[in-house]
């Protein structure tokens, strides 16, 4: 059986994003995989210019869709979080969520996160973000990190880091047995 791999979007959503279908089609032979809107989960409306749309993930969309992903009562064996996205899976694993690893690609609202899930967590980001946390609240946390030269907080749609992050992807969570099922 492949492993349940969920991808929730960053604050745009998937409408008319064609990187996803890179992570698509580098990783369906090898996981069951959930593709989650986090405008659609979050309630959020799309026809808003990017400060109306964060501020509508700030004030109430992070929650619900959280709360919305605990409540499913869906395992997944992988959470994979663009931008906001990453932030959604962190608050639902607080909310008793069932994820075994969440990985987060450039989610910056971390930095004041006290609370850390007992959870297998990466995160990636771009060394060119703004607003990154710095390698030493990084590391003195404990959380696994990478950060990548020449990226900035659109890493997750770029098609180098999307097959270096497919890749690592298939070679840790997925069995080569597992993909022709």
């Amino acid at each position: 059986m492949k492993p349940r791999l969920a991808i929730v979007s960053d604050l745009w959503g998937f409408n008319n994003d064609s990187y996803i279908n890179l992570y698509i089609e580098e990783l369906y032979n090898y996981f069951d995989v959930d593709l989650i809107d986090a405008q659609v989960l979050g309630d959020v409306n799309r026809n808003q210019d990017k400060q109306l749309i964060h501020k509508q993930f700030m004030s109430s969309g992070i929650d619900l869709a959280a709360s919305r992903l605990a409540k499913a009562h869906i395992h997944f064996d992988i959470l994979l979080g663009f931008n906001i996205g990453g932030t959604i899976g962190w608050e639902a694993i607080q909310l008793g969520a069932k994820i075994d690893s969440l990985i987060t690609v450039s989610t910056t609202h971390f930095k004041t996160k006290k609370n850390f899930p007992s959870k297998s967590i990466k995160l990636y980001l771009g060394e060119a973000e703004k607003n990154i946390s710095s390698e030493k609240w990084l590391q003195e946390l404990g959380l696994s990190y990478s950060i990548r030269p020449s990226y900035g907080n659109l890493i997750y749609n770029n098609e180098a880091f999307i097959n270096e992050l497919c890749t690592e992807l298939t070679e840790s969570y997925s069995t080569k047995n597992d993909c022709c099922e």
